[in-house]
């Protein structure tokens, strides 16, 4: 990483540990995530089948989805199966909805392959293209120079080298200027370095060579032909999608890009992309880092580990398996510690599926089975509530309003924060209200009040606008008693378009409160996922770097700082 990027990670670092009351982000900040309540159609296109219709035995399905929807470590979201372009079984586990659109992370990164395959097939693009022609006015001469032999091929397979990675995407406006005129770690082609920029340089050459963002020229030439209506993806200050990131879409369209892979690039009888680069994108170009993937990469498409199968993969537990020998699809979102292919949902669904499996053209119908299957999935979508009627405490801290010492606490999560760079000004102050609708927690952040009710037997559903970006959020609140029996509400709020839920803890002490924050993914993830950002523990890591060439931070304290930022401890006055 340069010099200048390394520094500005340091100070967006210790801006976003520090207190709130000063701008956050190092690059302004314009709003992007729009409303899922929009007029688009979100129907269903594939049949449902009962899955021995397929071939497929009903309670190995059963025991699939109990094993993958009840672990607590994989924090699923839904799980959607298919055969034979038939969904065999979904679920969506509570407090997550069917129909509702998921951010997809790196996942998009297979999708933006598939634009950049549609210019090959025209023969407006080569993989041979050097990436500093599409751009001259961006490079200096002496990267133009180091980067002569760059090639949209090396952009593809993550061979490029580039030094400036998903940092850039937070600390840098101009993000082609900054990634040609970064440095280089190897020589394009030799190594494969996974790096999200060089997702979104792709973008960007399609951007140049249509005069389209890859978004519109997919919209125009995939996702309106094929019915994929309800989805958004975003772009960088400069206005170029950002290709490796920054999607939400539906599961099931998901499961049909899936399916365009399997038939080769057919779609409903129409040639979406050509059957030349769909072989050619899902098949081994370079070996991965064995500590993300075992089997491969291709054109940005993880290889996996049944003969001639695939992986769409975005972090925390966004996936899609294509199955082509047997024609299967798994779909899966979830919000989880998972940050590469190689993870536990990936152990669990070779463990049923892997080469071994063998699944017949059709079973006998078995009511038994189905009903065992339908059973799992109504225990995972509707679990057993509890709590009953409004506990007594919320009329007794109903009315009351607290004052906050600091403003480190925060209803959006972190890693959404650094995401979308969006950064809250913190918490100043909650009020409690016992409405006749609802239990309403208040909190005021900058100059925002939220509105949020709280269900005590269940989740309650809310739409919050945070900076002009509008989030679905849930939550759920249950009242116990500390070791010293002070009150305390502890409240669970799912993001649920997102990966990210916040968890607060209240105390309830004389005449004052404590909470604790935290989010899940957990404090460890978070540290260890931010890594792109902050890549913290090792004298490798940014910091190492930040400390010792371009700041005077100590990384211990940096750290400390950053984890203090993402779990932190507000004290709150209650006022008279």
């Amino acid at each position: 990483m340069d010099l200048r990027t390394q520094q500005r990670t340091a100070v967006l670092l210790m801006r976003m540990a520090g207190k709130r009351d000063k701008p956050i982000e190092c690059i302004p900040y314009a709003p992007q995530k729009i409303s899922f309540y929009t007029p688009e159609d979100s129907s269903c296109f594939f049949a449902r089948s009962t899955p021995e219709e397929q071939g497929i035995d009903s309670g190995l399905l059963a025991e699939f989805l109990r094993e993958a929807g009840g672990r607590k470590d994989l924090n699923m979201h839904s799980v959607m199966v298919l055969r034979n372009a038939h969904v065999i079984a979904e679920c969506n586990v509570y407090p997550y909805e069917k129909g509702m659109w998921h951010v997809t992370h790196s996942l998009a990164k297979s999708i933006t392959s598939l634009g950049v395959g549609m210019l090959v097939d025209d023969c407006r693009l080569s993989l041979d293209d050097k990436v500093v022609d599409f751009f001259p006015n961006a490079v200096s001469k002496v990267s133009s120079i180091l980067k002569k032999d760059l090639t949209v091929r090396h952009l593809l397979t993550m061979t490029s080298g580039v030094t400036l990675n998903e940092v850039g995407s937070v600390t840098e406006k101009n993000w082609i200027k900054a990634f040609l005129n970064s440095g280089t770690a190897f020589k394009p082609g030799t190594e494969f370095r996974y790096n999200s920029m060089n997702t979104y340089m792709l973008s960007a050459i399609v951007q140049r060579i249509t005069g389209q963002t890859l978004f519109e020229y997919m919209k125009e030439r995939m996702f309106e032909p094929m019915g994929i209506k309800k989805i958004q993806w975003e772009s960088c200050p400069m206005g170029i999608t950002k290709g490796g990131w920054g999607m939400y879409i539906l599961p099931e369209d998901i499961a049909k890009i899936a399916q365009l892979i399997i038939d080769r690039g057919i779609w409903k009888g129409k040639r979406i992309v050509s059957e030349k680069w769909i072989d050619a994108a899902s098949s081994f170009k370079v070996r991965s880092d064995r500590n993300m993937n075992d089997y491969g990469y291709g054109y940005q498409i993880w290889m996996g580990k049944r003969r001639g199968s695939c992986q769409f993969n975005g972090m925390l537990g966004q996936n899609a398996y294509i199955f082509p020998d047997i024609n299967m699809i798994i779909v899966s979102t979830a919000g989880n510690g998972d940050l590469s292919p190689k993870s536990s949902m990936t152990n669990i669904v070779e463990s049923y599926f892997g080469d071994g499996f063998r699944p017949k053209d059709v079973l006998d119908e078995n009511i038994a089975a189905q009903k065992k299957l339908a059973a799992v999935i109504t225990n995972l979508e509707n679990p057993e509530k509890t709590g009953g009627s409004r506990p007594e405490q919320c009329s007794v801290i109903s009315g009351s309003t607290y004052k906050t010492e600091n403003r480190y606490g925060l209803l959006l999560p972190i890693f959404i924060q650094g995401l979308q760079n969006n950064h809250s000004k913190g918490i100043s102050k909650i009020e409690f209200e016992n409405r006749e609708d609802a239990f309403y927690m208040c909190l005021t952040e900058g100059d925002s009040r939220y509105e949020i009710p709280v269900g005590f037997d269940g989740y309650k559903k809310t739409e919050l606008n945070i900076n002009g970006e509008p989030y679905i959020i849930k939550t759920r609140g249950k009242f116990a008693t500390d070791e010293d029996d002070n009150p305390v509400l502890k409240i669970d709020t799912p993001f649920i378009e997102t990966a990210n839920t916040r968890k607060m803890k209240i105390f309830f002490i004389g005449e004052r409160i404590r909470i604790e924050f935290s989010e899940t993914p957990g404090l460890n993830m978070a540290v260890e996922g931010l890594s792109v950002v902050i890549n913290t523990g090792n004298t490798n890591s940014i910091l190492y770097t930040l400390v010792n060439k371009a700041s005077e931070i100590d990384p211990d304290y940096l750290e400390f700082k950053v984890q203090k930022t993402l779990s932190p401890t507000v004290f709150a006055d209650k006022q008279k």
